[in-house]
């Protein structure tokens, strides 16, 4: 059984495609491989259930009042200065990108 277990992958690993080491399968294009990593098969093999958990009114509005309450704080300088460097070093990037030489 061990023996051809291996045959079979390493004759997998021979062709060409995107390989799922969780299901150990060969999927030929990229929109294939992204529908079989967030399909049924996949996500049992993992141990995820595809069920969803039911919320009731007061659990909704429960969580309106916590995204309310942490709106409302200010956000730590070091988040702020990190977004503006961000920022600063896209425009920077994008400035040099678009300049013509001379």
């Amino acid at each position: 059984m061990m023996v051809l277990r291996l045959a079979i992958i390493s004759f997998s690993l021979l062709q060409a495609g995107y390989y799922c080491n969780v299901c150990e399968c060969i999927l030929r294009d990229s929109q294939s491989y992204l529908d079989h990593i967030n399909g049924k098969y996949h996500n049992r093999a993992l141990g995820m259930s595809m069920t969803v958990e039911k919320s009731t009114a007061d659990d909704v509005r429960k969580k309106f009042e916590e995204l309310k309450k942490d709106k409302d704080q200010p956000m730590p300088v070091d988040s702020v200065l990190d977004g503006m460097c961000l920022l600063l070093s896209f425009s920077i990037f994008t400035q040099q990108k678009h300049q013509s030489p001379l």
